[in-house]
C-alpha cells in the first residue's frame, strides 16, 4: 500500500519542476468536455481533477508574485507533496482523493503565499460550493484529511533550510559563475545544496565529482562535442531545445525577479 512521503527532498524539486514547470508553461486552455451521461455545468471544478487545477493555480500564484526559480520549484514540490500525502491518507480511510487533494494544497499554498491566503480559501470554498448536495460533505471530509496531510508538510517546509543567509563573496576564476548584470546580483540559490533532504543522510551523499578543469584536454574534449552537436543539430533537436527553454508561461513569470 503506497504510503505518505515523510520529509522534502531536493532531488524532487528537480522532478516536479521539470515535470510541471512544462506544465505550467505550455499547457493552454482546452475546452471542457462532459462525461458521458453528465449535463455540462458552468463550474470549472466540475470535470478536471483538483490536482490538475490546483497545479494550475499554483502556477498563477507564481507568476502574479514572481517569486524567483528556487522558490517556484519549492512551491510547486511541497504542493504536490501535499496532494500526495493527503490522497494516500484519503483512500487508507476510504475516502474519495478529490477533496484531500484541495484541501492539502490549498493549505501549503496559504503558507507559502499568506498575502494570497483569503483568495486561496475563497477558492476552496467555491469548489466545495460547485458540488451537488450529495458529494460536498464527503468531499469537505476530504478537505480536512488534506489539511491534516499538509501540516507536516509545512513543518517540514519550516525545517528545511532552503532560505539560509547567504553573506558572500562569490568564488572567482575562469570556470566560475559570475553575474553578468548591472548591477551584479548575487547567485541563485548559493546554500540550496545545504537543504535537508528526504531520504539521504546529506545532500552530498551520491555527490560526483567536480567538472574537469577549465582549459584541461577533458575539458576541451567535452567543448567540443557541445560545439559539434550545435553545428549539426536538427530541425527535431532545435524544436525540442526552443520548447524547454521556459520564455513564456507561469513557471517562466515565476523567475522574472532573479533573471
Amino acid at each position: 500500500m503506497p504510503r505518505p512521503w515523510k520529509r522534502p527532498m531536493p532531488l524532487i524539486h528537480a522532478l516536479l519542476a521539470l515535470v510541471l514547470a512544462g506544465g505550467c508553461a505550455h499547457e493552454g486552455g482546452r475546452p471542457a468536455t462532459s462525461a458521458v451521461g453528465v449535463p455540462p455545468a458552468a463550474s470549472p471544478w466540475a470535470l478536471p481533477t483538483s490536482t490538475m487545477r490546483w497545479n494550475e493555480y499554483a502556477c498563477e500564484l507564481i507568476a502574479r508574485n514572481q517569486i524567483g526559480q528556487v522558490p517556484s520549484a519549492r512551491t510547486l514540490a511541497y504542493t504536490n507533496l501535499a496532494i500526495n500525502n493527503a490522497i494516500v491518507t484519503a483512500r487508507q480511510q476510504g475516502r474519495k482523493p478529490d477533496g484531500a487533494a484541495a484541501g492539502g494544497a490549498a493549505a501549503v499554498l496559504a503558507f507559502l503565499f499568506p498575502k494570497e491566503e483569503q483568495a486561496i480559501m475563497a477558492r476552496l470554498s467555491g469548489e466545495t460550493a460547485a458540488l451537488g448536495a450529495d458529494a460536498r460533505s464527503d468531499f469537505a471530509a476530504g478537505v480536512e484529511i488534506g489539511r491534516a496531510a499538509a501540516a507536516s508538510v509545512i513543518e517540514a517546509a519550516k525545517n528545511d533550510r532552503v532560505a539560509l543567509a547567504w553573506s558572500g563573496p562569490a568564488p572567482t576564476g575562469p570556470d566560475k559563475w559570475a553575474s553578468q548584470m548591472q548591477p551584479t546580483r548575487p547567485p541563485l540559490g548559493p546554500r540550496l545544496g545545504e537543504m535537508r533532504p528526504f531520504f539521504m543522510t546529506t545532500g552530498s551523499d551520491f555527490r560526483t565529482a567536480g567538472p574537469p578543469a577549465a582549459g584541461s584536454p577533458a575539458f576541451r574534449a567535452g567543448l567540443a562535442e557541445v560545439r559539434a552537436v550545435s553545428d549539426k543539430r536538427t530541425n527535431e533537436q532545435l524544436r525540442i531545445a526552443q520548447y524547454w527553454e521556459n520564455l513564456t508561461g507561469a513557471f517562466a513569470a515565476g523567475l522574472v525577479s532573479l533573471d
